[in-house]
């Protein structure tokens, strides 16, 4: 039965973590985005 438990405790982390780098690389993009936007703007002017 522990391991079981064990196996399913790893599954929930590895699939946690995915979802935090992808939800990390959105945050990301978006704010490189918008910094580079924003550059941009500048440039512009």
């Amino acid at each position: 039965m522990e391991g079981k438990i064990m196996e399913n405790k790893e599954m929930n982390f590895s699939g946690k973590g995915i979802l935090t780098v992808i939800t990390g690389i959105i945050i990301m993009g978006s704010t490189i985005a918008t910094l580079s936007s924003y550059l941009l703007d500048l440039i512009m002017l």
